[in-house]
């Protein structure tokens, strides 16, 4: 994809985000992951709206909204690897998610094998 639909210069871009992007390569981009067999799930909010206590503390609100995304997600299986996006380099922010996600994860299936891998979307192009 990078070299027939992307500029010179964001070929070379260790990530490529949505709203750096234009609508072709959106476009594009969804179209492929229509073809596969996966499911996206999002949360929009309005920032004007959310509890100042939550909004002071980002990490926290973004635990809430991963926890939220988790009503949503079947989890009839007996094992499950979540690889998310290491947003932190602090570790007992990493070791907080982790532990809020799995919680939420075990309280829907308690026989479930849950793992959480943090890689940084931007070491691999």
């Amino acid at each position: 994809m990078r070299s027939r639909k992307l500029k010179k210069k964001l070929k070379n871009l260790s990530e490529i985000t949505a709203n750096n992007s234009n609508s072709n390569i959106r476009k594009y981009v969804l179209e492929q992951v229509s073809k596969t067999n996966c499911v996206i799930f999002s949360i929009v909010i309005s920032k004007k709206k959310v509890k100042p206590v939550l909004y002071a503390s980002k990490n926290k609100l973004y635990n809430y909204l991963t926890g939220l995304l988790f009503n949503y997600i079947s989890l009839n299986t007996k094992k499950l690897e979540i690889i998310i996006d290491k947003k932190d380099s602090n570790k007992l922010l990493g070791l907080d998610f982790n532990n809020y996600v799995l919680k939420k994860i075990k309280s829907k299936n308690p026989k479930i094998k849950a793992s959480i891998i943090h890689l940084d979307s931007t070491a691999s192009k």
